[in-house]
């Protein structure tokens, strides 16, 4: 016994009557149909969001409860049977985001869940250019604001500063050549 689907056709599959059959909509819903038969519940919730999960029901009593653990922390939560399933509420028990294990003492009943924080906590908003610049102020941070240049070469030149051994290595060069042509042609 379980859950089911039903699903029903208004148009007759007889090929006097209509062409459904072969119709090039017939093979994406009969895929559709099949994909759908087995329906996976969700396995990942919001800490703070009301939620539940259906997990199967082993005849549960006040001894045989289905308990939480993440690491060293497990909580028994509230739980409601629903004809051949478990309703399993988890409210505000959750505190920190991770895996969990939703077990049945010993059964091999086992599922994980995991558990996120709210990504409405993120705020996404933009800093406009004189609050970052502010911000840069307080944290003693530099502001790359040349957008012409190659951001790899301009990070280099801020940690290594302008490399002045090309400019030493000709110099060195032309004041040999000086110095040669000095000694060649002083008479």
């Amino acid at each position: 016994m379980g859950y089911g689907n039903f699903y029903l056709s208004s148009v007759p599959f007889d090929k006097s009557i209509t062409d459904f059959p072969l119709s090039p909509v017939f093979a994406p819903l009969i895929f559709k149909v099949v994909v759908l038969k087995n329906s996976i519940p969700a396995i990942n919730y919001t800490i703070g969001e009301p939620g539940f999960f259906l997990a199967e029901n082993n005849g549960s009593s006040e001894k045989n409860l289905y308990h939480l653990k993440s690491g060293n922390h497990e909580i028994i939560p509230a739980q409601r049977p629903l004809g051949m399933d478990v309703q399993i509420n988890f409210g505000n028990e959750i505190s920190e985001a991770g895996f969990y294990d939703l077990f049945l003492p010993d059964t091999s009943a086992h599922y994980w869940l995991g558990f996120n924080f709210n990504r409405k906590e993120s705020n996404l908003e933009l800093m406009n250019s004189e609050e970052l610049k502010a911000q840069a102020k307080r944290l003693n941070a530099q502001i790359i604001s040349n957008s012409d240049a190659d951001l790899s070469a301009v990070v280099s030149e801020l940690n290594h500063g302008i490399p002045l051994w090309k400019y030493c290595i000709v110099f060195s060069l032309l004041f040999m050549l000086i110095e040669i042509l000095i000694l060649r042609f002083w008479r």
